[in-house]
């Protein structure tokens, strides 16, 4: 949903997740409270920067737990490298509060692509 709003074919995204399940540049979570799944965060690399993508279940939002995904990605990730950056859609000003609260600055260039806001921050190690 990020860059595309279009109905997502199951058999497609299958090829996808089977695709970024295995790849050595993708880690995917999901997150959890008491068992149930509130959320998930992708981390995609790109040459030395991670691209993140998360989201958070329709029925758990406006709780906190887009701050608390990027807290702990943050905090503790698995690619290591020292940058991570967000796009978000311009009008999702939700998921720009998330990454602003959560550490992130907002930078501005021709990186950033038309439509989107870009958020980045540097990642702790460990």
């Amino acid at each position: 949903m990020a860059r595309d709003t279009k109905p997502v074919v199951i058999g497609d995204h299958e090829v996808w997740l089977v695709r970024k399940l295995a790849s050595a540049d993708s880690r995917i979570w999901i997150a959890e409270v008491g068992g149930e799944p509130v959320g998930q965060v992708r981390l995609d690399r790109h040459g030395e920067a991670a691209e993140i993508d998360y989201s958070v279940a329709a029925g758990r939002r406006r709780e906190g737990w887009g701050i608390a995904i990027l807290d702990a990605l943050t905090a503790r990730h698995a690619l290591g490298l020292a940058t991570a950056y967000g796009e978000v859609r311009s009008e999702n000003e939700a998921s720009a509060r998330a990454f602003l609260k959560a550490g992130f600055a907002e930078t501005v260039g021709s990186e950033v692509p038309a439509g989107y806001r870009r958020f980045e921050k540097t990642l702790q190690h460990g």
